[in-house]
């Protein structure tokens, strides 16, 4: 399983779920250097300290976010077809 990962200092965008489920991930060297992550990254990471990698927890609010916003708004038109 990966536990270590070193993203290449030329890397600046990371895709979508590109390390989601990476349960026994604990270290990325480099991430200093991504600027734009794709959403749900880092989801099912448990590993990983959320604390050393703020980008982590960062990416992990704003996807948990869009989830939350996307059901709502899946709500919203549901009781607007209804009216």
């Amino acid at each position: 399983p990966l536990t270590t990962y070193t993203i290449p200092s030329t890397v600046t965008k990371l895709g979508d779920y590109c390390f989601a489920n990476c349960s026994e991930l604990t270290e990325i060297n480099g991430i200093e250097n991504v600027k734009d992550f794709g959403k749900g990254c880092f989801m099912n990471c448990p590993k990983l300290d959320k604390e050393k990698y703020p980008q982590v927890k960062q990416n992990i609010d704003e996807y948990l976010n869009s989830l939350v916003h996307e059901k709502h708004q899946k709500q919203l038109e549901a009781v607007q077809m209804d009216l």
